[in-house]
């Protein structure tokens, strides 16, 4: 069993209680000729959640284990998670992708808020998560944001009530809930979100409040 301090793929987190939580993986294998520090790459197990005191919240049955900017939820994965070598398509430099798992969101009382279904999730706000189905996923420590990011696939939005509150259709979303906390903006034929091209706003209802725009974020808001 292999006791880990807190790392998380999620820009900002972990936050609040989580500052004291650790991972903790059994049967656990170690690579210790990993090329980078990063915990989804140097362990393999069955991954669960310590509180402060030690007490284990989350039992050690899943494949991964994340916690996000919410101190109650955690990103999980299910499946044969695989870490292999490969070359990024962003600088070329060898890097990982990770393939085999499914992915979703659990509370603190390990029941499920987005089912671990998807090939990847992104907290957008609190309940209010980005899925994607299709993608790959590959590590990058120069990313703006995370670590872990999805390349290509389709974009959506579930709710923490499992409502699909965006279609799950789009090539890329922009993450605003450090800005425009009530806005979702998503793209179609863009692999990176780029507000001179048309893209569709919705709001957390799944209110399609505009279609097909241009320069909404800088017209109405001012750069993001």
């Amino acid at each position: 069993m292999e006791i880990i301090y807190f790392q998380s793929n999620t820009y900002g987190a972990p936050q609040g209680k989580c500052l004291r939580y650790r991972k903790v993986v059994v049967d656990c294998e170690e690579d210790d000729l990993a090329l980078v520090g990063n915990d989804m790459v140097c362990y393999k197990g069955k991954w669960g959640m310590l509180d402060g005191d030690g007490k284990l919240i989350i039992p050690a049955e899943y494949d991964f284990i994340d916690c996000i900017c919410s101190e109650t939820q955690f990103k999980v994965a299910l499946g044969d998670l695989v870490i292999d070598l490969c070359k990024s398509q962003i600088g070329g430099e060898i890097t990982y992708i990770a393939k085999g798992a499914k992915w979703g969101i659990i509370n603190e009382n390990n029941e499920i808020l987005v089912p671990i279904q998807y090939d990847w999730v992104e907290e957008l706000a609190l309940n209010n998560y980005a899925v994607n189905i299709g993608c790959t996923l590959e590590y990058n420590d120069n990313y703006q944001e995370e670590y872990w990011f999805a390349q290509n696939g389709k974009w959506g939005v579930v709710d923490a009530n499992h409502k699909i509150i965006v279609p799950i259709e789009y090539d890329s979303y922009y993450n605003t809930a450090k800005k425009y906390e009530d806005l979702i903006f998503v793209q179609k034929g863009r692999p990176y979100f780029d507000e001179q091209e048309p893209y569709d706003v919705f709001d957390y209802g799944g209110n399609l409040l505009y279609s097909n725009i241009q320069g909404f974020v800088v017209r109405i808001f001012g750069s993001p």
